[in-house]
């Protein structure tokens, strides 16, 4: 059984929803340093509807091994909150990828249209 940590006073939440969080944690396996991961963790008042939803999604990243997408590394359900476990993208957040590259594409165009 791996250790996940993500000390409340420590924890860094990028997204906060109605029905969850994603935060970074780290990973500690035996024999291996931590490694930071991202954790979306489910609040822990939701409904049976949402839980099956959450673990459809885990589901779903379990089928895809790319280096373009997220590896699911676990998914804790034996205690709550529940969470889904995967690796912290090489290149960062998709959605920080996108908004560098926006803005980017946005001051070209300003420029080619002046």
């Amino acid at each position: 059984m791996h250790s996940v940590e993500c000390p409340a006073s420590s924890c860094d939440c990028n997204y906060t929803g109605a029905n969850n969080e994603v935060c970074h944690g780290r990973l500690a396996r035996p024999g291996h340093a931590p490694v930071p991961v991202s954790l979306n963790v489910l609040h822990e008042l939701t409904s049976d509807t949402e839980r099956r939803d959450f673990l459809a999604a885990a589901s779903n990243m379990a089928k895809f091994s790319s280096a373009n997408v997220e590896r699911l590394e676990g998914v804790v359900t034996t205690q709550t909150p529940y969470m889904i476990v995967t690796g912290l993208p090489v290149n960062g957040s998709l959605l920080e990828f996108i908004r560098v590259r926006f803005i980017v594409l946005a001051i070209v165009v300003i420029l080619c249209c002046q």
